[in-house]
């Protein structure tokens, strides 16, 4: 944002969005005290037309008429004016809540594993292989195609750098090896596990050794080398709890 200097364009679209939710929630409040306005004077006047009403017909207002007006008065002042507008906000809540879990539910499942095929033979000499690999953002085959005709193959005890300008397909094609975008047509094949390091790091509220973990069982020697290949054991030198430290958002 710094570079392409878009601060301000970026800060007048949050402003009017956050003036939008400002004004649904004065709106939102607004109702809300109408309601509670509504609660405290609507058993008053409901009682006074019903008095007065039957005063101007003479007839006579015994004080057993009374108790029961007011009685029921106060039936339909909790019913009206609490539990019907509670409904109504349950309602619209529930509603946004059953659309959510319908958007989740219509989503595509995926498969245990993340590659097309995922497979674990010492005779194959690649790691990964893409055969024509075609894949479309958010798997929409009408949508935007994010590489098209991809091939690629990796061999064992290589290393790959996929270099480009912005926008060139180097994250689709990641994502292709993953199993995060899949093939609308070709092949991927993956000879072995996956590691994924991610450009922004996920990192949960927890120590860090259960960070490095991912609730993977402890290999003491094997934790100990990841923890030396990352760098990670001259912070945890200066850390008090070492890799007890709890991270995270809280």
């Amino acid at each position: 944002m710094k570079m392409s200097v878009w601060e301000s364009s970026f800060s007048r679209r949050i402003e009017e969005v956050r003036r939008e939710e400002i004004k649904a929630l004065a709106d939102a409040n607004l109702l809300k005290a109408y309601n509670e306005a509504l609660f405290f004077v609507c058993n008053v006047v409901i009682a006074a037309v019903i008095f007065t009403s039957k005063v101007m017909m003479d007839e006579t207002l015994t004080a057993s008429d009374v108790f029961t007006v007011i009685t029921l008065v106060n039936i339909v002042q909790f019913t009206m004016t609490k539990f019907f507008s509670l409904g109504i906000m349950g309602t619209s809540e529930v509603a946004v809540t059953v659309s959510r879990i319908e958007d989740f539910m219509k989503t595509k499942e995926v498969s245990e594993n993340s590659a097309s095929n995922l497979l674990n033979s010492s005779e194959d000499d690649f790691v990964v292989k893409l055969t024509d690999v075609t894949t479309y953002w958010d798997d929409d085959v009408s949508g935007t195609r994010a590489i098209s005709n991809a091939n690629l193959t990796v061999k064992k005890g290589t290393i790959k750098l996929v270099i480009g300008p912005v926008g060139g397909g180097k994250s689709a094609l990641v994502s292709a090896i993953i199993g995060d975008h899949h093939p609308a047509s070709g092949e991927v094949k993956v000879n072995g596990s996956l590691a994924y390091a991610a450009q922004q790091p996920f990192i949960v509220s927890a120590t860090i050794k259960e960070n490095v973990l991912f609730g993977k069982p402890l290999e003491p020697v094997w934790y100990d080398e990841v923890i030396k290949a990352v760098g990670l054991d001259v912070d945890l030198v200066e850390l008090t709890q070492g890799d007890r430290t709890i991270v995270g958002d809280r």
